[in-house]
């Protein structure tokens, strides 16, 4: 366990250096656009996130880095998330306790990527 609690905070140190070194980015998002999108405050959502609760912080970071990240996360709930090599784009995302598939949703949303679920088995690939 504690092993690969290192090789997450390892995993998590490698994106954000490298995404570092990519500049600014136009659009950060916070746990004000997740709220906007899951209708915390005001709508109610039929959805109900369980994953644990993560805080991210990435910079320019390249996509299926960041969903990488949350595969890592995923398999530790359980579940088996499969992230298609054909992803592209960078994104900027500072979020603290969010759930894991709350962000996930998040992202593929806002990315236009598609989330086919399984079971336990997620695979999120681009549009067709």
């Amino acid at each position: 366990m504690m092993k690969r609690m290192m090789m997450f905070a390892l995993t998590l140190l490698v994106l954000f250096a490298v995404s570092s070194v990519f500049g600014a980015s136009k659009k950060i998002y916070t746990n004000k656009d997740l709220e906007k999108y899951t209708g915390k405050k005001g709508i109610e959502t039929s959805v109900k996130y369980t994953g644990r609760k993560v805080t991210l912080d990435f910079n320019e970071a390249n996509l299926t880095g960041v969903l990488t990240v949350l595969s890592d996360i995923a398999r530790q709930d359980g579940y088996t998330l499969t992230v298609d090599k054909r992803i592209q784009g960078k994104i900027t995302l500072k979020m603290t306790k969010v759930s894991w598939d709350e962000v996930l949703d998040f992202l593929v949303e806002n990315h236009n990527l598609v989330k086919t679920v399984k079971g336990k088995s997620i695979m999120i690939s681009p549009p067709k």
